[in-house]
């Protein structure tokens, strides 16, 4: 990793004001697929990365502060050419943590630790992936938990935990999914999954601690493209995808589900995003026909 996005993420400038509702970066770039984005903060100041697969099908990070007021340039990390999306996510303000399909279609992971300034390298975790994974810190009983989700053998959905410093393995949670699957975490309950692979978008309640037919299947409706981004914050939960006019839109669930709704985002891609803590921004990353990678920062008024 080169020093000038590690010093990026370790020393963050002085927060601002936020910035006006939906304004947009466009960071450059050769990306293939769908972004991964990351809002944490470190050392108490914000910052957001977006993670994309770019030239040679390696891993690149672009680091944003000050609102979008300063970008790093793009970043190649680790020499592991990916075979799909990355997925990441901050498990602590500190620590940041992806997962990404590798050689032999095995999920490999890699972790930033902003306290050393430095990654490891890619560990391979095993498993026969049909899927890009997703990495997801969850919280249940107060207690943090890594995992990672992703379709493998017989088109069922697999979970690994990380504990103790070990993962657990791949658990097969028995389920049939299809290759358009994401999973975010929710509030302190674990995880919800979503497919849509067929029409609609398909909510996997609680695949965390559920199996087989004890998950609750909800079908959320939408005409979507790709792959979800879900995304929590305080009592707010919301359901990001590409949807008619290649706009951004959103379902929102706050003791109830709201309609789908149209924001004024263009996306050239699936979305990839992430919530302040405070439910207050929320960034989404897209990546256009021409590998460019859009960032645009939404404020809550907007949704």
């Amino acid at each position: 990793m080169k020093s000038h996005i590690l010093a990026a993420v370790a020393a963050l400038a002085v927060s601002t004001l936020p910035a006006a509702a939906a304004d947009s970066f466009n960071l450059g770039g050769a990306a293939k697929g769908t972004p991964s984005t990351v809002a944490y903060s470190f050392a108490g100041a914000p910052a957001v990365a977006v993670f994309v697969r770019g030239p040679g099908d390696l891993m690149y990070a672009q680091v944003g502060t000050d609102d979008g007021a300063s970008w790093t340039p793009w970043a190649p990390i680790g020499t592991l050419a990916l075979k799909g999306d990355p997925s990441c996510v901050a498990r602590s303000a500190s620590l940041i943590d992806c997962a990404a399909i590798g050689p032999n279609n095995a999920i490999y992971w890699t972790n930033y630790n902003a306290k050393t300034n430095a990654w490891t390298g890619w560990a391979n975790l095993g498993g026969a992936a049909s899927s890009n994974p997703s990495v997801v810190r969850t919280s249940e009983g107060g207690k943090s938990q890594l995992r990672i989700f992703v379709r493998g053998p017989l088109n069922h959905l697999f979970m690994n935990t990380l504990g103790g410093g070990k993962w657990s393995d791949w658990q097969d949670r028995e389920g049939t999914v299809g290759k358009a699957l994401s999973c975010a975490a929710v509030f302190n309950l674990g995880a919800h999954c979503y497919d849509t692979t067929a029409n609609g978008v398909l909510q996997l309640t609680d695949i965390t601690h559920q199996t087989g037919t004890n998950v609750v299947v909800e079908n959320l409706g939408g005409a979507v493209s790709g792959r979800v981004s879900a995304v929590s914050a305080g009592d707010i939960f919301r359901v990001f995808v590409l949807g008619p006019s290649q706009k951004l839109w959103v379902k929102s669930w706050s003791g109830d589900w709201s309609d789908w709704q149209q924001t004024d985002v263009d996306l050239g891609s699936a979305p990839g995003c992430a919530m302040t803590a405070d439910g207050g921004l929320t960034w989404c990353a897209s990546v256009g026909g021409d590998g460019t990678v859009t960032m645009n920062l939404i404020d809550e008024a907007e949704l």
